[in-house]
């Protein structure tokens, strides 16, 4: 597995991509994922992420969001002042030019499936899955216990965007943890509705016992057995839908 960090440009200056190529990417087209971050950064979970779904064959591609603030930022799961001060400094159309900044790089690569570019967000990556899927043109896009697409919340500078469901034009899928106290069960519900309303193509599935991010591995967040079930349907979506 070739991996490398990248500067593409966007309004507020150049951001720093990591990309990961899977082994066969010399041999043909493959698709293209873009690993959209937790609110601490391009981390080793995110980086795990990446080289995880590299190993299933996709390209993946993961923004550093926090670059308006500082290049390679990373901050801790215990420092949540520093965490939410840098939550407040961003906004909906800040992070609408990262993605469209990201997906024209990778469109632009040689050896991607041009019809296969999607995404994939892990909490406030979630978030900006969904509204990737808004305002991108990809092929496929999951959000991982994505929260703030139903309310406000404060001190966090980007807002809910459920009036922009209706410019959805791939499959999505949505994953959330029955105990997430931050994404409780009206708003996963509210969010189904709109979706069903608009006529869009969605699962949406939540994990039985499960919290807020239940995916990062070795943290007290962590929840081995929906680790293991959600990623097999993970695996299995994209599989479908990542052609």
């Amino acid at each position: 597995m070739k991996q490398e960090k990248v500067a593409v440009a966007t309004p507020d200056g150049p951001m720093n991509l990591h990309v990961f190529y899977p082994e066969n990417s010399g041999k043909g087209p493959v698709p293209a994922i873009i690993v959209l971050q937790e609110a601490f950064g391009v981390n080793q979970h995110i980086v795990d992420i990446c080289k995880r779904l590299t190993g299933e064959g996709y390209l993946t591609v993961a923004p550093e969001l926090f670059h308006r603030v500082a290049d390679d930022l990373e901050l801790t799961y215990g420092d949540m002042p520093k965490v939410m001060a840098v939550l407040g400094s961003l906004a909906n159309e800040e992070l609408a030019d990262d993605l469209k900044a990201t997906y024209y790089f990778i469109k632009n690569l040689k050896n991607v499936t041009i019809s296969s570019i999607g995404s994939i967000g892990f909490c406030m990556g979630g978030f900006t899955s969904m509204l990737a899927a808004c305002r991108l043109p990809l092929n496929f896009a999951a959000s991982c216990y994505g929260g703030g697409l139903t309310v406000e919340r404060p001190g966090i500078g980007f807002k809910p965007f459920l009036n922009e469901f209706k410019k959805i034009n791939c499959p999505v899928f949505l994953l959330y943890g029955e105990k997430d106290a931050g994404i409780p069960a009206e708003q996963i519900e509210e969010v189904r509705g709109h979706l069903k309303r608009n006529e869009k193509e969605y699962e949406i599935k939540i994990y039985v016992g499960a919290g807020h991010a239940f995916l990062r591995e070795g943290t007290p967040a962590h929840d081995a057995g929906a680790t293991v079930e959600a990623w097999t349907d993970i695996s299995k979506w994209l599989k479908l839908h990542a052609k």
